[in-house]
């Protein structure tokens, strides 16, 4: 029941609006590129880990691709990712570390390219790295994780950054997460997209920290939410009402699944 709430008061906290995003549905297809440092030539793990955590190689441990095929009921797959690396770049760590985000996501694909890959341009990028301590996060289509960051919580959450989805807030405006953060930012704690600060589970033993789904307003903004189980409250002129809730994970139960409550009359998608 205290999902089922917290799932429910969010919609408070995000646009009420059907998404206005191109649904994500479909193949979803990444290039993950595995990149070492000049002078750091370990690989911390193989190819497969990777084919597993990010493709439909590992259906069943709970990465990437368990987590679109659950969250959006069969509507997307990561089917095309492909897998690429491990390849030497012409950088140390430190050359790295000192780069934007931009050009560092860049290195490894310009370094992945002279070794004759080229990217087809459908592919949105997923960069590794074989070093921990320098960024994981997403620049536009594309995102890198570092060392630190090879686990199903993180690989979601930058992932669905490529797919225009954004962070989660609260509405408690006095935080600040971070000295670049907004207030409230990072603070839905039942969405993947505050990720540090969710309630996780561990999912695996290989892909550690485990990513919790979206809430019901994220599902309904990339698409994954029926919308004949979505009700906008007084589109149909009443003005109390009494619902039956159904939990988001359990879509075979019946009953509504999110309740959009709007704040302009003149809109009800607002």
């Amino acid at each position: 029941m205290k999902r089922i709430l917290l799932a429910f008061l969010v919609l408070f906290l995000l646009p009420l609006h059907p998404a206005e995003a191109t649904p994500v549905q479909g193949y979803l297809n990444w290039s993950v590129l595995m990149c070492k440092f000049a002078d750091r030539p370990g690989e911390p793990r193989d190819r497969l880990f990777f084919e597993e955590l990010f493709t439909p190689v590992g259906a069943g441990q709970r990465g990437l691709h368990d987590f679109i095929a659950s969250q959006s009921r069969g509507r997307a797959t990561t089917g095309g990712t492909v897998v690429k690396g491990w390849f030497t770049m012409p950088y140390t760590w430190q050359q790295s570390k000192e780069a934007p985000r931009a050009e560092r996501i860049d290195q490894c694909v310009r370094t992945v390219r002279a070794a004759g890959y080229t990217p087809p341009p459908e592919h949105r990028i997923a960069v590794m790295l074989n070093a921990g301590d320098i960024d994981s996060g997403a620049y536009g289509t594309a995102f890198l994780l570092d060392a630190h960051g090879w686990n199903s919580a993180w690989a979601v959450h930058e992932a669905m950054h490529t797919l225009g989805v954004g962070h989660g807030f609260s509405d408690d405006l006095t935080l600040k997460r971070y000295d670049w953060s907004q207030p409230g930012e990072y603070d839905d704690h039942w969405d993947v997209m505050s990720v540090d600060h969710i309630h996780h589970s561990r999912w695996s033993d290989k892909f550690g920290q485990g990513a919790i789904g979206f809430n019901a307003p994220r599902l309904d903004e990339v698409g994954w939410l029926p919308q004949n189980r979505v009700l906008t409250a007084g589109k149909d002129g009443q003005v109390t009402t009494s619902v039956q809730l159904a939990p988001i994970e359990r879509q075979d139960l019946p009953g509504t699944l999110m309740v959009r409550v709007p704040y302009d009359v003149k809109n009800l998608n607002r």
